[in-house]
């Protein structure tokens, strides 16, 4: 059979099999999350229509973020429950920091047993602009650090800064240790525009 053949083959068959009468619908596919699924969680600031990044592990669990950078929310459906959750979204506090507000979502990592880490902006009960590094383990939301925080190590005057810059996550494995690059600076928060510096950390999910 020629090659030219060969190709009229393929393009009659690819006809036949997208024509209505010869149309086979996909089987096996299922939703994570729709519009509809999203919106039945209520209280979300017009988060839905568009995912941005999302995560999956070997055991079924997701995590993703949605709605764009303001206003987003970090969602999560674990594989045992199989329920959708909102983890997080923008206008939120952080865990035990009465009056800040969550902004805008950057990168999520997930590991074997389903914990989420990722990082955030958020603006601080006086406005600053700020970020964090976040774990979510499926039932509970902890906050491993945030702008202002002492970084190691111990007694080096460093902390770690904000701004426009977010707590970068490399990685989570699966003992739970969340590795991250950040800028530090040797002065207080906010005042972090001199002598600043970046590096590499590691972070303890529980």
């Amino acid at each position: 059979m020629g090659l030219g053949r060969f190709r009229a083959l393929v393009v009659v068959w690819a006809v036949l099999s997208c024509s209505p009468a010869g149309w086979a619908q996909v089987t096996g596919v299922q939703p994570i999350a729709t519009d509809q699924t999203v919106n039945a969680l209520g209280t979300l600031p017009q988060v839905v229509g568009q995912v941005n990044t999302s995560v999956r592990n070997d055991r079924g669990d997701y995590a993703f973020t949605t709605g764009g950078d303001t206003p987003g929310a970090l969602l999560y459906r674990g594989a045992a429950a199989g329920a959708l959750t909102r983890v997080l979204q923008s206008g939120d506090p952080l865990p035990n920091n009465a009056g800040t507000r969550v902004d805008s979502f950057d990168q999520i990592f997930m590991n074997s047993s389903g914990v989420v880490a990722f990082d955030i902006q958020y603006r601080t009960s006086t406005g600053l602009r700020a970020a964090a590094l976040l774990a979510y383990n499926g039932t509970t939301l902890q906050l491993l650090a945030k702008s202002g925080d002492s970084a190691p190590p111990s007694g080096s005057g460093m902390v770690f800064t904000g701004g426009d810059n977010f707590f970068n996550v490399v990685g989570i494995d699966t003992a739970g240790d969340v590795g991250f690059v950040t800028t530090v600076s040797t002065t207080a928060y906010p005042d972090t525009n001199t002598q600043t510096s970046s590096g590499l950390f590691v972070a303890q999910a529980a």
